[in-house]
This record gives structure tokens, C-alpha cells and sequence, in this order.
């Protein structure tokens, strides 16, 4: 444990020789100090007080003579004024970590922007207000009722700041939808909410969410300051991003089958389509492949002679380094995917390897987005 002795520094002039020998020995005794040689036969020396009675028996035993040139307290104060410092500064923090210092809105509409300040300041929330006294639900419920031009508000803290982030309620031209719509928008797919665009309705989601299929996006109504809902036409796009995936299995101790050189063979004598005469094959074999081949017997007539072949095969071990097959084996979890997703709708792609037991696993991930 430090003692206040452990701020006191203290200087020595140290007059002797062979001062490598002091310099070691006050390295195996811990002490902590500076030294600067400042001829062959004279070393100053700085330590703290703490070390001194140690110091002086290592300097009588060794012979050395020394004295005191300084002793000075000036660590002390310094390290008390930082200490009282950074309390302070604790304390300031923990105080104005519990009040919003500034209100930050998330819009290029300087209109827009001064509707909502000004809908923030009647009821004072804002600056100076205390965190726990802001009800995030309750501020966008009135932003929503008092500044039409919305279509949806999300309110969050970052830091000390209150955050305003807001949707337009009129939609781009290009994303205005054509039909009226008075069920609500749906899910089509489970993925996360990557775009929202609200004219008419009340989002019941935001960017970020991650949703379910069939889960309702969009209700078709709005909500007035009293909580009432009244009926009305959906008027909005939402955009989901979705992962999909494929993956296949690779075990580095297999089996491959491969042919004896054992075989039979069926045969049917088919005309126009129809077996006049048929060979069946006696198979004993426990593992076997086939192959089918067809023969004309007559140029003349459809007279046609189809051969079975069953080729004996037996398992033959084969080991497989899975570094060795790894390349390949994400590049066929690639391909499985794309047969179900279009290239050019590729936002993201990545790829995971897991092993459970002798089983390797190779999944590969696609990110897209659509439109529900």
C-alpha cells in the first residue's frame, strides 16, 4: 500500500566507484528511482522517501559516500490536483448525463424541422430536461398528431441528446403505390425492415425491426392524440431485407464405390415400342450400378435390343482434408443457392464453416431486398 512518503521525492549525490554494481543491487531490491552519472567517481540519484532506509544500509554496506542534495513534495500536490480533478469531472458528467442537452433532428426540411422544434418547445422537451421526465412514446404520438407532413417518428436518446428521426408522409413518385389498400401491408417473407415510406396509415414498424412472415406492417388507420383509430386508405411502401442459404456436408472419412469388374445382364427385344421378348438378370450383388444401353437389330424394322448392365462395386475408404476441399465445397454451396435467387438482386454475401463431430458444415448466405 502507497503512504504519503510515497510522493516525497528526495535527491542523493552518491561519490564512489564501480557503479554498475549500485545500479544492479538497487534493481533486485525493487526500488524505484532515476540515476545519471555525472563523472566516473559521482552519481546522482532520485528516489522516494519510502525507499530511503533501504537505500542508506545499500550505500554503507557498499562503501559509498553520499548526501542529500534536495527534497521536494511537488508529486504530491499534482497528483491530488488530478485526482480532485477527475472527481469533479465524474461528478459534472454524472449530473448532466441525467438532463438532454440538445434536441438532434434527422431532416434535410428546414420547414419541417422548425414544425417539429417548435411542437418540442410547447411542451418543453428539450434542453434541460431531465431523461427521466421524457416519454419517448408520448412525444411521437404528438408529432404525429400536430405535424401532418409526418408519416412516421422515432424518438430515441444518443448520449445526451435527444434524437428526432422522421419519414416525409409524402411518398416518391416512383414508390406511390396504385392501388387503395384497406386490409394493411403484410410480410410477405421474414427478413428486416430496410425501408419504410408511410402517405396514409400508421407504421407499425421501423427500419431495423426484424419481422415474420404475415406479421401486419402497416395498419390501415390513424391514431389521433386520444388513442382513437379511425379507418383509413393504406398509402405506403415497406422493403425487407432477406438472407437465404444453402449449405452442404462434407466428412473427411468416406467411402467411394467403385466396379469389381462383375457384371449381368437383362435384355428385352422391344418392336414399335412393345417387348416381344425379355431377359430378366439374376442380381446377387449387394452394391451395384446400372447403365442402359440400346442396339438396333434390324435397319429395316424398329426392331430394337435394350440392355441392362448391373456392374458389381464395393465401398473402398477414402480420406479427405477438408482444407484440401474447402474451396470447392463453398463454391457448391454458392451454386445450390443461386438456383433459387437471382444474382443481380445480391446486396451481401458471406459464407460459415461449423464441424459437429466428423461433419463438416459449409453455409452460404445471400442478402437481397424486396418489396412487400
Amino acid at each position: 500500500m502507497y503512504s504519503w512518503k510515497s510522493f516525497l521525492r528526495v535527491g542523493l549525490k552518491v561519490r564512489g566507484a564501480n557503479f554498475n554494481v549500485l545500479i544492479d543491487e538497487l534493481k533486485k531490491q525493487n526500488i524505484r528511482f532515476k540515476a545519471q552519472r555525472v563523472t566516473d567517481t559521482e552519481l546522482n540519484i532520485e528516489t522516494t522517501e519510502n525507499n530511503l532506509p533501504v537505500l542508506f544500509d545499500l550505500l554503507k554496506n557498499k562503501c559509498y559516500n553520499y548526501s542529500i542534495t534536495y527534497k521536494s513534495e511537488i508529486g504530491l500536490p499534482k497528483i491530488l490536483g488530478v485526482v480532485i480533478g477527475l472527481v469533479f469531472c465524474l461528478i459534472v458528467l454524472l449530473v448532466l448525463s441525467n438532463f438532454c442537452l440538445g434536441v438532434q433532428i434527422n431532416t434535410d426540411d428546414t420547414e419541417l424541422s422548425q414544425k417539429i422544434q417548435s411542437v418540442l418547445a410547447e411542451n418543453s422537451w428539450g434542453s434541460g430536461k431531465s431523461w427521466g421526465s421524457l416519454d419517448f412514446d408520448e412525444i411521437e404520438l404528438n408529432l404525429l398528431t400536430h405535424v401532418e407532413e409526418l408519416s412516421m417518428v422515432n424518438v430515441s436518446r444518443f448520449g445526451a441528446f435527444l434524437i428526432v428521426n422522421v419519414n416525409e408522409g409524402t411518398l416518391p413518385d416512383e414508390l406511390n403505390p396504385t392501388e387503395e389498400n384497406t386490409q394493411g401491408i403484410f410480410a410477405s417473407a421474414n427478413g428486416v425492415v430496410s425501408r419504410i415510406f408511410v402517405a396514409s396509415g400508421t407504421a407499425l414498424v421501423k427500419v431495423g425491426d426484424t419481422v415474420s412472415f404475415g406479421q401486419m406492417l402497416v395498419a390501415p388507420y390513424r391514431e389521433t392524440a386520444e388513442g382513437e383509430q379511425i379507418p383509413t386508405i393504406v398509402k405506403a411502401d415497406v422493403y425487407l431485407y432477406l438472407w437465404d442459404s444453402e449449405t452442404v456436408e462434407f466428412c473427411e472419412n468416406t467411402y467411394e464405390f467403385s466396379r469389381t469388374g462383375n457384371f449381368v445382364v437383362s435384355r428385352d427385344v422391344v418392336f414399335a415400342g412393345n417387348v416381344l421378348k425379355s431377359e430378366s438378370a439374376n442380381v446377387n450383388f449387394e452394391h451395384y450400378e446400372t447403365e442402359t444401353l440400346t442396339y438396333n437389330i434390324s435397319n429395316i424394322l424398329p426392331l430394337k435390343m435394350v440392355c441392362t448392365y448391373y456392374f458389381e462395386t464395393t465401398a473402398v475408404p477414402v480420406k479427405k482434408e477438408f482444407s484440401a476441399e474447402e474451396d470447392s465445397l463453398i463454391y457448391e454451396a454458392k451454386q445450390k443457392l443461386l438456383q433459387k435467387v437471382d444474382e443481380t438482386q445480391i446486396l451481401d454475401e458471406r459464407y460459415t464453416i461449423s464441424q459437429i463431430g466428423e461433419i463438416y458444415y459449409v453455409t452460404y448466405y445471400t442478402k437481397r431486398e424486396i418489396k412487400v
